[in-house]
């Protein structure tokens, strides 16, 4: 699947979670607007384009990723996420877009985890620029629980996620193909083995 049409998810008011596939390449404008239980986004990469109101009125999204493959973000996209609290995006490229992206998210409470160097290019940026916490996404590739190490406790953490028993979270996508599955038990394995 590489596309999710117009209101496909439209008011889904009891989605709880959703690991959108590798293949995805577009989210239509409403395609999950008003799915107000959401409490985690991560946009896999390939995706190129969130349409207008994508994920509008989901205010108990907390955590968002979008991917360096993006170069475009509709109007409203995330505007009812009242509650997020992290953004790690992952763009390198910048795009302008316009300000209400983002409108109803506290710009002074909501952190944003940015690619190494590229904090001043995200506070140079008219929209990303009012974030008031911009920093660099330090997180080591397969420190899945946060701890600064890679070890037998990150596996359990992907494991746990894969079987619904923790949050998936973006640092559990290890292989960043946006869904937590075995092959980032594997990535995390290798990078314990130093392979």
């Amino acid at each position: 699947m590489t596309f999710i049409g117009n209101s496909a998810f439209y008011d889904c008011q009891s989605l709880t979670d959703i690991q959108l596939p590798s293949s995805l390449v577009t989210i239509d404008e409403n395609a999950f607007l008003g799915c107000s239980s959401l409490t985690s986004l991560v946009v896999p990469n390939h995706v190129t384009s969130i349409g207008e109101d994508a994920f509008d009125e989901c205010p108990g999204i907390l955590t968002l990723t979008l991917p360096a493959s993006l170069t475009e973000i509709g109007d409203e996209a995330f505007k009812g996420c009242k509650k997020l609290k992290e953004i790690h995006s992952k763009i390198t490229n910048l795009f302008s877009f316009n300000r209400d992206v983002f409108g109803s998210v506290s710009k002074s409470q909501c952190k944003l985890y940015v690619p190494k160097g590229m904090v001043e290019d995200y506070r140079n940026h008219l929209v990303w620029g009012e974030f008031l916490s911009i920093l660099e996404d330090a997180n080591m590739l397969g420190d899945v629980n946060g701890d600064g190490r890679v070890d037998i406790a990150d596996v359990n953490a992907v494991i746990n996620m894969m079987l619904g028993k923790a949050t998936q979270t973006a640092a559990g996508d290890v292989t960043g193909d946006g869904s937590v599955d075995i092959a980032d038990v594997n990535a995390v394995i290798n990078l314990m083995l130093g392979k």
